[in-house]
């Protein structure tokens, strides 16, 4: 009986490399990456996503061949591009329209496939941005070769959030093609940060530049040996930005913040991928029974 890898060496001659270790699944077309999932399905043979952990005899898919941008919207800031790309390839393209992911540099070196599997690991949260998202819409192909499309949209106010459910599941739900990100207009900015004695007093800060409508671009939470440590970025037009910083340092200060120089602030953490929750294992199992995306 034939292998997968063999199988896939007829069928998609140009898409397989062959190593001592592994094989690699490299399409160049959503078309080659739903008859591999077909042919995988059929073998009853595994074929490890993006983004997933290696699994022993699966073969790889890498997305290499696939990191077009397929178009840039001025006007409604998303950008269409292929899931090989990565996420500094698309803010260099954006900054030369005067437009930003609004991500920190050292956020943007995976590819979007394996940082929509990871769970966008570094994307803008949803206490600092409660009305934009990073992902408006995506293409992805399901285990069984099916193709899946979400629309961009604004918002998702009704119906199952399978963006969600895609998001952080390892590539367990489907592989993702492409997608369609929101980008924002580049502003001027300003990091600030400031070390509290008490945690709580850090947390009721953050919370409180948030009522008062001071949406921070990003902001962390650190702790440290003395307590903890904000860190803040704005980003507004020149007298909004000033008007904003004034705030928080008020704000800060009168509970017990201490301001530094951003470079003397601590790192902010790594994130943890997330774990895949109960939900989203049963529909992976539901989407996919004979287990070609997962265990």
């Amino acid at each position: 009986m034939k292998t997968l890898a063999e199988i896939l060496e007829r069928a998609l001659p140009r898409c397989i490399q062959q190593g001592r270790d592994e094989t690699l699944l490299l399409p160049s077309t959503e078309s080659d990456i739903a008859l591999a999932l077909e042919l995988a399905a059929a073998q009853g043979a595994r074929i490890s996503p993006p983004g997933a952990a290696p699994v022993e005899g699966a073969i790889r898919l890498d997305l290499r061949r696939m990191q077009d941008i397929l178009s840039v919207d001025e006007i409604s800031r998303i950008v269409h591009v292929q899931a090989g790309a990565t996420l500094a390839a698309v803010e260099t393209t954006l900054r030369r329209r005067s437009l930003t992911l609004g991500m920190a540099a050292e956020s943007l070196e995976p590819p979007i496939g394996e940082w929509i599997a990871g769970g966008t690991r570094g994307g803008r949260s949803g206490e600092d941005d409660p009305i934009d998202q990073m992902i408006a819409g995506l293409q992805a192909v399901l285990a069984d070769g099916r193709a899946l499309r979400i629309r961009p949209a604004p918002r998702r106010a009704v119906g199952p959030d399978l963006l969600a459910a895609i998001r952080g599941s390892g590539g367990r739900i489907a592989i993702v093609t492409a997608v369609h990100l929101v980008a924002r207009a580049r502003l001027d900015s300003k990091e600030l940060a400031f070390l509290f004695a008490e945690p709580n007093a850090a947390e009721a800060t953050l919370a409180w530049i948030r009522g008062e409508g001071v949406f921070p671009a990003r902001s962390a939470l650190i702790p440290t040996a003395e307590g903890m440590a904000l860190r803040i970025w704005l980003e507004a037009k020149g007298g909004i930005l000033a008007a904003r910083e004034t705030l928080v340092r008020r704000l800060a200060e009168a509970r017990g913040g201490v301001g530094i120089e951003p470079a003397e602030a601590p790192p902010i953490p790594s994130e943890a991928a997330p774990a895949v929750s109960g939900i989203v294992e049963a529909l992976a199992k539901r989407l996919d029974p004979s287990g070609v995306l997962g265990a």
